[in-house]
Formats: structure tokens, sequence, C-alpha cells
């Protein structure tokens, strides 16, 4: 990577800002929300940019490529504010990433409904996963 630099050693801080208009997504958000247990080993990050892996600080990030660039908010984190995908879309965002029976570890505490509106604007194929159409 190169002509890249930050002062801040945090490889989540700077994950969404090495790769194209990029948000934290996929099982990395749903850690984030605190609705999985299981601390991720790389950071997700959904892009419009190519698909990449880079390694900062000894991390992986793994930027998945998407059209569906949309369902995430800045949210402040360590004095910080960071694109992170809401959950409903962080479970969309990690179908065909990871299993799933890891992100729907806490599907009770995710509003359904949002999840079908969000699924209603992405591809075919994810709509018919999530909704069934």
């Amino acid at each position: 990577m190169h002509d890249k630099y930050s002062l801040h050693t945090n490889p989540l801080i700077v994950a969404p800002w090495f790769n194209g208009k990029s948000y934290i997504g996929a099982h990395s958000a749903l850690y984030f929300h605190g609705l999985i247990s299981q601390l991720p080993q790389n950071i997700f990050c959904i892009t419009n940019a190519r698909p990449k892996k880079i390694k900062v600080f000894g991390i992986d990030i793994i930027y998945k490529h998407s059209k569906n660039i949309f369902g995430y908010c800045l949210e402040k984190y360590e004095g910080f504010k960071l694109p992170v995908s809401s959950p409903e879309k962080a479970i969309i965002d990690s179908i065909g990433v990871m299993p799933m029976h890891i992100v729907l570890e806490n599907i009770q505490s995710i509003d359904k409904q949002k999840l079908f509106e969000i699924a209603k604007k992405c591809s075919p194929s994810t709509k018919r996963r999530i909704i069934g159409e």
C-alpha cells in the first residue's frame, strides 16, 4: 500500500479509509454492535472499489466489493466517527463471507422489517435468501 499514512495504530480506525468508499461491514460490524461473541480475526470492509486484502498492523483487512453501498452510518469509536453498517445490513453483507450460524447468533435483536427493506434493495439472489421471494 503506497502513499497512505496514519498516526493511529488501531486497524479498525484506519480500515475504512484505504480502499475507495468503504465501510466496516459483515461480521466485523456485527461484533462492533455487540451482536456476536466470536472475535473476528480479520476486519471486513464493504467497498465500491476493487476487492483486495491488505495487512495493517498485523491484521488482515479484507475489502469485499459490492454495488450495494448503503445501510451504514457514522458510529463513534474511541473519539472517531467510523462508517459502520447497521446490524441488518451487516447480516446481508455477511452472506457468503462467514457461516450463517455465527451471523444469526443474536437474530432476535435484529429489526426484521428493516432487514427485509434493505434486502429489497439488493440483488435478486440476496433478496431470495432473506425474504424468500
